[in-house]
């Protein structure tokens, strides 16, 4: 046997393994529902919650604001000064203190990031990541690393702490 045909070999003896081990796994049959009678016009893009599922934050295209829930969905209340864009991801700090959320302002006819250290009553856009069809984000616990996904494009990841 050659190195490439052993190699194969391995990758199936695993396959198999793995598929017999499978066998043995149960599964748990999970149930969703809906968690509030939203406007079904929005087309909802992001959605981010604490490790508890008591706290929520989405975002949505149709120039609709970023939504906010404390307590586990059942009620959702739109942040101030958030309509009026196209959002995509958002991501939130364990306490919701800091947010962040990528979206596209139709008024500039440009994408950014944007990010609020006060649980969302204000929001700065970060100039530095520049103007991209920014989808996706995600941040460490305290927003001193970010990274983003772009539609039809790269990932990006900021550099600076």
């Amino acid at each position: 046997m050659n190195d490439e045909s052993e190699l194969v070999h391995i990758m199936q003896l695993s396959l198999r393994q793995r598929e017999m081990s499978l066998g043995t796994v149960t599964t748990e049959e999970v149930a969703y529902s809906s968690t509030s009678a939203f406007d079904t016009s929005i087309s909802w893009q992001g959605i981010a919650s604490n490790a508890e599922f008591t706290k929520f934050a989405a975002t949505a295209f149709n120039k609709a604001p970023i939504y906010l829930s404390f307590d586990s969905g059942n009620t959702w209340n739109p942040v101030p000064n958030t309509a009026g864009y196209d959002w995509n991801g958002i991501v939130a700090a364990p306490d919701f203190s800091i947010l962040a959320a990528t979206g596209y302002n139709h008024t500039a006819k440009g994408y950014f990031m944007s990010k609020s250290v006060d649980s969302g009553s204000t929001w700065q856009v970060l100039a530095g990541a520049g103007n991209r069809a920014y989808q996706g984000v995600t941040a460490n616990a305290d927003f001193t690393l970010m990274a983003a996904t772009v539609w039809n494009g790269n990932l990006y990841r900021s550099l600076d702490r």
